[in-house]
């Protein structure tokens, strides 16, 4: 009887054992793993210091005949190195970025952006990329991006068009102007920012898009004109403050005029001045304070008499940009104002 039990139980004790051990051995296995995690990730972050200090250093000293050495010390770290000219880029600007971008071309990292763009199989990891290599901005890659200008995802296009901007790719302008005019009036002001990056080279294209049919891609054009202080453009944005249809765009018209600040848009900002529509009147008025110029001074003056409170309002906060003689007309207008101007005025000239 106790033959026959004894068996069973050295199983028992067997089984025991073996779990015991393969519960211990997992345990260790855990342990080890994490410990191992945390010094590669250590080990990681102290390599990373080191490099960025390296070439922090190698680069802010203007040793960029150091590539040779530099590519060396780099083997097998390309992407380590890649995200640390990134960072240098985003985080410094001046001569630092520079050297940095002529650094990352010598390298050849903006191939290797292109082949991640490539294998990238979602659109959050292409438009990284494709930022990634506007940053860069080395003009050898625009064919490439070109290929993603009329993808038909609007985030992707987007993100293409302002990396084709920063590299400064004018192949790219003639599809962004395409896409404004076919795109919905509600997104087209997105593209502002972008035709701004490209500077003066958008301008032959802004003043096209001037007379569209499309009263929100003239404004777009007016204000991105304003922005790029375009004098030559003045030609076209002068008839349009005084016969531009649309109160939006018209407004956009008299803005940018206060941007470029030329002394020929005085005259047609007079005229503006007598518009029936206070709001336009307003925006005049704004615009006249943009100038801090002292011939501004008597048409500001005229306007703190308007029969709207928006304009005389406006009149009142610009008349000092104008320098000592426009508060000297503030204080000479105490007693001939209304008295909420006259408590304003007061205010602004610290009565």
């Amino acid at each position: 009887m106790s033959s026959s039990l004894q068996v069973p139980l050295n199983w028992i004790i067997i089984f025991c054992i073996s779990l015991l051990t393969i519960v211990l051995t997992m345990v260790l296995f855990l342990f080890f793993y994490k410990v191992q995690a945390r010094l590669r990730a250590n080990w990681r972050k102290k390599r990373k210091n080191h490099y960025e200090s390296i070439l922090t250093e190698w680069i802010g000293n203007q040793q960029i005949d150091c590539r040779q050495g530099l590519r060396w010390r780099f083997a097998g770290d390309r992407l380590i190195l890649e995200n640390l000219l990134i960072d240098i880029i985003r985080r410094f600007k001046g001569p630092l970025t520079q050297r940095a971008k002529l650094l990352a071309a010598d390298l050849g990292l903006t191939a290797v952006n292109v082949n991640l763009a490539k294998k990238a199989t979602s659109s959050i990891a292409q438009c990284i990329y494709l930022e990634r290599l506007g940053l860069l901005g080395d003009e050898r890659v625009a064919p490439f991006i070109e290929t993603f200008l009329l993808s038909g995802r609007s985030e992707l296009q987007f993100i293409a068009f302002r990396a084709m901007a920063r590299i400064g790719a004018v192949s790219a302008l003639p599809h962004l102007f395409h896409l404004i005019q076919k795109d919905s009036p509600i997104y087209i002001g997105r593209y502002a920012s972008i035709i701004a990056l490209f500077g003066v080279k958008a301008i032959p294209y802004l003043t096209g898009l001037i007379y569209s049919p499309e009263p929100k891609q003239r404004g777009l054009a007016l204000n991105v004109l304003g922005q790029l202080h375009s004098l030559e453009s003045l030609i076209h944005i002068h008839p349009l403050m005084l016969n531009e249809p649309d109160e939006q765009a018209r407004l956009a018209a008299i803005r940018s005029v206060g941007a470029i600040r030329s002394p020929s848009s005085l005259p047609i900002l007079m005229k503006v001045l007598s518009d029936p529509n206070e709001t336009i009147r307003a925006q005049a008025v704004e615009t006249l304070g943009q100038f801090r110029d002292p011939a501004t001074i008597t048409l500001l003056k005229n306007s703190l008499r308007d029969e709207s409170w928006t304009v005389r309002y406006n009149a009142a906060r610009n008349l000092p940009l104008a320098g000592r003689a426009g508060r000297e007309i503030l204080f000479q207008e105490l007693e001939h104002v209304d008295a909420d101007l006259s408590s304003l005025i007061r205010d602004i000239i610290k009565i």
